[in-house]
């Protein structure tokens, strides 16, 4: 039943997030030890300004209404949903119910060692046994009582239903404290419901909210590294690991940062997001941010969807990373100065003298959407960044081409030089697949600019555009240069978002996947509607969306503008993309799914392997349980989904005796041919790659390969 409830709370808490309201009072409530939470201020206190947001004229539509409707209803009803939750609606009701009220779910420390565990808390308030939150708890919790898995107690003076379920292995307690609601996960000793009863206010936390003003709190994220740091340097006081650690987060300007506040509200047509850092000083790699040159935005493609610059000074980062390398290597007895001075012996140049000196520092990016011009199907992206010394530069990029060269097999990589209508050299790297999908990375320098894109007609474009020094832009349309000037000067990272276009794209994308994703999961009794509704309206009044940071006297600062609804409906196309690889909806995409995640499991096994040969001397291991014991490897990824039940051999069969050396084509391991009935068969080669081959061609590959290791080639009888 605890599970059920911080499941519940916690799923519509951080799915939900455009509602909220004001926090004060329950982050009062919040025992002193809290590391961070997350927050709504309900429903009710809110729903004005949500309504008005593009967000919420798309929840208001009666067609988007009976969408979510149908799904939630299908969802509640669900088996897996019901086995995961208990109760159902009931439990939806209350999570919603919850929602409606002031609410955060917090990790609260109720022991000053850092090894021990914190509690995980849902609080909400203000919430009686007498109120629709209270009586829905109470029918949830009237089954689990009559059953004798939760028992009513007084604690501290509260009614406190505690878990007395022997099966369950976790402890946690529900409590009504005045009018605040509790749930409590790992606090066997109740040391959190005590704190709310008998300790003062926290005026803290509600002090740091209002620190950042903005008009409303639909989300709050809070995290407080100070009492994380402050824990971990009690602990390192007497644990020498501990201590180097933390000498290692001091040299990143980790060790300098004090909280996280995070803000997200509704204004007018748009969601707000508002963050700060707030920072006792501001070293490390702070250091090497500072003020973005906004003119290069001036270069964005007018058809952009998104574009994005940074100032990241290459020399200071270069410097803290190896710093903190550095400071590691030292605590182990060892230095990394030799291996660097070798690796650029082999460059012909010093990475930071050389190459990283002659960046300014100002970067700045742009994305094409598919179809952008004719010969960009998939679209493209377009990276220019400034150059101190673009001459020093395009030495060091020429000595790294010639050792690529050298090293890389040319059937895997073929670099060339073309020459542009201005005599300009483009330089185009080619990499098998990749090209294949009309990826081909290429770069060429014009003036004191480096141009790095996906294709070389897009390198070839740019640099006609910077040697004419005009040409229509994304900032030439008046929306986005109104945009551009509410972003501050002095900020070191900015962006510029296409809504109506990154809108369109993503819901086209969500439209192509859905008949899939419907289909896998009608499998699960999930029963989705037909058709996604239209929300073309809304998107056509979307206004270009922005987003900064920049450092401050006490920090850093984060700000976004925009609908909200590009993030939203990019992060929903995702998942459904994901869902409709993995899904088997039918037989077919079944048999391709398992042997997609067999190979999967491979290429983790192959990663695992690389990282043992760098514990033993180039060897890879004789066995898959060393990686399951040693490097985390989980037994369930050694199962490949493909094999029957009924079958008692093993999943995946790994050589003996290979070291790092061996040759790319030679193979480390494969799946077990024996249950593969489709003939298609997954292969882990020397060099990580994963390859679905026939079984002919495994057995070609593996007589490669024990002649290789001068081993007589095993029985294959499959």
């Amino acid at each position: 039943m605890g599970k059920q409830i911080f499941r519940v709370g916690a799923f519509l808490l951080i799915s939900c997030v455009v509602f909220g309201g004001s926090l004060p009072e329950v982050c009062q409530k919040l025992p002193a030890g809290t590391f961070g939470f997350v927050g709504t201020s309900g429903t009710e206190n809110f729903q004005g300004d949500f309504d008005s947001s593009i967000l919420g004229q798309i929840a208001a539509d009666p067609q988007v209404k009976t969408f979510f409707e149908q799904i939630m209803t299908s969802v509640s009803k669900a088996p897996d949903f019901e086995k995961a939750f208990g109760q159902g609606e009931d439990a939806l009701a209350f999570g919603k119910a919850l929602l409606a009220s002031p609410t955060v779910l917090a990790i609260v420390a109720t022991s000053e060692t850092v090894t021990d565990e914190p509690s995980a808390v849902l609080l909400s308030s203000p919430i009686t046994r007498d109120s629709e939150q209270g009586k829905l708890l109470m029918k949830m919790l009237a089954s689990e009582m009559a059953a004798g898995r939760i028992v009513e107690k007084e604690i501290s003076g509260c009614t406190t239903f505690v878990s007395n379920d022997p099966n369950r292995c976790e402890p946690y307690y529900i409590s009504l404290a005045g009018d605040c609601f509790l749930a409590a996960f790992n606090d066997e000793q109740y040391a959190v419901l005590q704190g709310i009863v008998s300790r003062p206010a926290n005026y803290e936390i509600a002090g740091k909210l209002r620190d950042i003003p903005t008009l409303n709190e639909a989300f709050v994220l809070y995290c407080d590294f100070q009492k994380l740091m402050a824990m971990f340097s009690e602990e390192a006081s007497n644990d020498s690991d501990a201590q180097e650690a933390l000498e290692a987060f001091r040299t990143l300007g980790l060790a300098d940062m004090q909280y996280y506040l995070f803000k997200a509200g509704f204004s007018d047509k748009n969601l707000i997001i508002d963050g700060k850092m707030k920072m006792s000083a501001s070293g490390g790699f702070w250091n090497a941010l500072g003020p973005v040159d906004k003119g290069l935005f001036n270069y964005a493609d007018a058809k952009a969807i998104q574009a994005n610059a940074v100032y990241v000074s290459p020399v200071e980062l270069y410097d803290t990373v190896m710093g903190f390398i550095g400071h590691i290597a030292q605590s182990e007895g060892t230095s990394i100065k030799p291996q660097i001075q070798q690796f650029e012996e082999k460059l012909g140049f010093t990475l930071r003298d050389d190459l990283l000196a002659s960046l300014e520092g100002s970067m700045m990016g742009y994305m094409l959407p598919p179809y952008a011009s004719p010969e960009l199907l998939t679209g493209g992206y377009t990276l220019m960044a400034r150059l101190k010394t673009p001459d020093k530069f395009k030495q060091c990029m020429l000595s790294v081409e010639t050792l690529v060269k050298s090293m890389a097999p040319a059937d895997q990589l073929q670099i060339s030089v073309q020459t542009d209508a201005n005599g300009n050299e483009v330089h185009i790297w080619a990499v098998g697949l990749m090209a294949m999908m009309q990826v081909i990375p290429s770069w060429a320098i014009e003036g004191d600019l480096l141009v790095i894109t996906s294709h070389p007609n897009l390198t070839k474009k740019m640099m006609e555009r910077i040697a004419a020094g005009t040409g229509e832009s994304l900032i030439s349309n008046a929306e986005f240069a109104n945009a551009m000037s509410r972003i501050p000067t002095d900020a070191f990272s900015m962006s510029l978002t296409d809504s109506k276009s990154q809108a369109r794209q993503m819901m086209r994308m969500l439209q192509q996947y859905w008949p899939i994703l419907n289909m896998g999961l009608a499998e699960k009794s999930i029963k989705l509607p037909i058709m996604l509704p239209s929300i073309e309206q809304y998107i056509e009044q979307m206004e270009p969306g922005i987003s900064y940071t920049r450092k401050t006297h006490d920090g850093i600062e984060f700000h976004y503008e925009g609908t909200g609804l590009e993030a939203t409906t990019g992060t929903v196309a995702g998942g459904t993309m994901g869902a409709a690889i993995l899904m088997p909806a039918l037989s077919k995409t079944k048999k391709i799914s398992q042997r997609v995640v067999s190979g999967t499991n491979l290429k983790g096994v192959g990663t695992a392997c690389v990282v043992y040969s760098n514990d033993y001397d180039g060897k890879y291991p004789s066995d898959f349980q060393v990686l399951v014991d040693e490097y985390d490897v989980s037994p369930d990824s050694l199962v490949s989904p493909r094999k029957p039940s009924s079958f008692d051999g093993p999943s995946y069969i790994l050589i003996q005796g290979l070291t790092y050396a061996a040759p790319a084509s030679i193979v480390l391991a494969y799946e077990n041919p024996v249950f593969c009935n489709d003939d298609m068969v997954n292969i882990l080669y020397c060099d990580g790659h994963v390859s679905a081959g026939s079984k002919d061609q495994l057995k070609l590959d593996l007589q490669k390969t024990y002649e290789y290791l001068k081993k007589p080639i095993p029985e294959m009888n499959w």
